[in-house]
């Protein structure tokens, strides 16, 4: 009976051989390295596609138009939120539906359209402000 157990445990030494273990692990090693470097480089790919269609795409092409041609007043930018508090006021003062005379109608038409489109800026808000004030007598 002793023999059986020791020959099993012998069999069993024999099987776990060290260097056959360290050659598996290495191999491993090695093909799970291949296999991230090759993950890695098809990330790369990914995003280096994913920059070019971006870059060709219509709306970043108008971007950069407007970028160059500088069409961004840089001066005016710190007047937006005092701009949105003259615009909130001037877009009920100045509406049209509020004028029942056609020719102060007319003109607050002209005005209201003047003021929406400078939405966001304060020194032309300013301007239309003083000719709402003469134009429509308005206070």
């Amino acid at each position: 009976m002793n023999d059986s157990i020791i020959s099993q445990t012998d069999t069993l030494l024999v099987a776990i051989d060290p260097e056959q273990l360290i050659a598996q692990t290495s191999s491993n090693w090695l093909i799970y390295l291949l296999i991230g470097l090759i993950v890695l480089l098809l990330l790369i790919l990914f995003f280096v596609m994913l920059n070019m269609k971006m870059k060709n795409s219509k709306e970043y092409q108008v971007k950069q138009r407007v970028l160059r041609e500088d069409q961004i007043d840089w001066n005016n930018t710190m007047y937006v939120f005092k701009a949105q508090e003259i615009y909130n006021q001037l877009k009920v003062v100045c509406h049209p539906d509020r004028f029942t005379d056609s020719q102060q109608n007319i003109i607050a038409t002209d005005l209201f359209q003047r003021i929406t489109k400078s939405k966001t800026n304060y020194k032309e808000l300013l301007k239309l402000q003083e000719e709402a004030r003469t134009k429509l007598n308005i206070n």
